[in-house]
């Protein structure tokens, strides 16, 4: 958990812009499972690196649902390593970078889940203001 600091202190705020994509698998129980690669770039006095590029495993659970609304929540987290098999997480080799949580809405016939990232939480402790969203597209057979 981020702990707080007095208002006195220095901070480094660092902007980041990011992207990823990838292949999520769900279970009927609200389990699931993502490969993904996100391409990462820094501002501010990180803006000489490079872009970053990551490839990472997102593990989740549905927390709770409401069908009336097609809304619910779900805790994950993140790994470098490791593998998902289907929804299933085999965490050989795995390092984990982040938790969280995030509120997601279902629309389009449950073709279309829209997603903001509500909490997060790094092993560094470093994690702070944010502003994280993105949706799944359900693959069409």
């Amino acid at each position: 958990m981020l702990s707080t600091e007095p208002c006195s202190s220095k901070s480094t705020i660092i902007p980041e812009n990011g992207s990823s994509t990838g292949e999520l698998t769900q279970d009927q129980n609200g389990n699931f499972c993502q490969t993904a690669v996100g391409t990462f770039g820094f501002g501010g006095p990180l803006a000489f690196l490079p872009p970053l590029v990551s490839a990472f495993q997102a593990v989740s659970k549905v927390t709770n649902y409401d069908p009336s609304t097609g809304s619910g929540d779900t805790s994950f987290t993140n790994y470098t390593g490791g593998k998902c098999n289907g929804s299933k997480f085999d965490p050989t080799g795995s390092t984990v970078t982040a938790t969280g949580t995030s509120h997601f809405v279902v629309s389009n016939g449950g073709e279309r889940t829209d997603f903001v990232i509500t909490t997060i939480n790094n092993p560094q402790g470093s994690a702070g203001v944010f502003s994280l969203n993105g949706f799944n597209l359900k693959q069409k057979r």
